[in-house]
């Protein structure tokens, strides 16, 4: 074999080596890329795998949740079949007066005109009264208010529904 035979077969051989690594790197990265994209699958189905489960196990809430809307939509329980009246109500009343308007707001009384309150918001808090003044200069700071001038503010939000009588 002459010399430049064998830098002929030198320069192919060499050739055929960088080509066969150029290959061989591009197989390693398609496979290292195939295995990161199976364990975004695996996790993506795991995730699926859950989702059905925790569906299938709400399952019969959800069907007692549409059963519920059906009896409401039969005894028509919608929007249409109600009157709105909205109440606000903010000033300052004697407990006993307060008492009847919690009372009113829990829904907790027989209704035999069958209507029913939504409160919105409610706050209860005892309100400054004015003392009566001394006209003989007594300290009247230190003296006890009177059970009957106790007076708490009451700030009542809701809406009072009443069935109408046009739909029944």
């Amino acid at each position: 074999m002459t010399n430049r035979q064998r830098w002929t077969m030198t320069i192919l051989t060499l050739s055929a080596l960088a080509v066969g690594s150029i290959a061989l790197a591009q197989a390693i990265g398609r496979i290292a890329h195939s295995h990161a994209r199976t364990a975004v699958v695996l996790k993506e189905l795991d995730t699926l795998e859950q989702s059905i489960a925790r569906l299938r196990q709400e399952a019969p809430q959800i069907q007692m949740w549409r059963d519920i809307a059906s009896l409401c939509r039969r005894v028509r329980l919608e929007p249409e079949g109600w009157h709105s009246y909205p109440v606000f109500i903010s000033r300052d009343l004697p407990w006993e007066e307060v008492a009847q308007s919690l009372l009113i707001a829990s829904n907790a009384l027989p209704r035999p005109g069958e209507y029913w309150f939504q409160p919105l918001s409610m706050r209860v808090a005892r309100a400054d009264v004015p003392r009566p003044s001394s006209l003989d200069g007594e300290n009247t700071e230190k003296q006890p208010l009177a059970a009957d001038t106790e007076r708490y503010h009451l700030n009542f939000q809701g809406h009072f529904l009443t069935p109408n009588r046009n739909q029944r």
